[in-house]
């Protein structure tokens, strides 16, 4: 699944007392507030104890695969889940949860507020296309890491057959322009056609060619 818009889920409670009752219930809740803190829970026991409600609620809902545990996160920025994945995220809103089951190559979207199901179906999740650096070992040291860094599924690098000048990136397979000019503008290169003379790999979808900067214009 591609990189910065679901978040794996946390937990945030917020117990809010109305004024009236305060004093039937003040000391109750002063005694949990207590042990909650002689007693605190961790993060990682906070977010199992969320999975495991949001599971139970879901389970309500809809019969939930037994064979597998699911992936859930939390969806953080719907609008650009609706650009990414229109069809399943088209009612989604910030808060829902998706919970993803990948051998039953199911996914649900829930609503927790209203404990409702918004989405039950297959989400397909596009794969990020594989990048292959050329150039020099230091040449590509530092655009390998950068790449690498932003999630992406970088091929063993190679030397290019001739004279590389600058940062060029090439959409090998022809399906991936708008992507071949984000990587472009990420490491600061542009986007450009396969140097005459460099082989087109197998199982590669964008090609990075890395040389010298040529020298300015006097």
């Amino acid at each position: 699944m591609k990189r910065s818009v679901l978040k794996k889920t946390g937990l945030i409670a917020v117990y809010a007392l109305p004024l009236i009752g305060l004093a039937a219930f003040g000391g109750y809740y002063f005694k949990k507030y207590n042990e909650l803190q002689s007693n605190p829970i961790s993060a990682e026991q906070a977010t199992q104890q969320e999975e495991e409600r949001t599971l139970r609620e879901v389970g309500k809902l809809y019969e939930l695969p037994t064979d597998e545990k699911p992936t859930i996160a939390t969806v953080k920025d719907k609008e650009a889940l609706k650009k990414q994945y229109p069809d399943f995220f088209d009612k989604a809103e910030n808060g829902d949860k998706l919970l993803v089951y990948q051998n039953a190559k199911l996914a649900i979207l829930y609503r927790p507020s209203f404990k409702q199901l918004i989405k039950v179906g297959p989400l397909q999740v596009q794969e990020n296309p594989v990048v292959k650096v050329v150039g020099t070992d230091a040449e590509r040291a530092a655009i390998e890491k950068q790449l690498k860094d932003a999630k992406l599924t970088v091929q063993a690098g190679s030397a290019a057959k001739g004279q590389i000048i600058g940062v060029t990136v090439v959409d090998v397979s022809g399906k991936n322009t708008e992507f071949a000019a984000q990587v472009a503008t990420a490491i600061s290169g542009k986007v450009g056609s396969l140097p005459e003379g460099e082989d087109k790999p197998e199982g590669v979808d964008i090609l990075v060619f890395v040389g010298p900067v040529a020298p300015a214009a006097e």
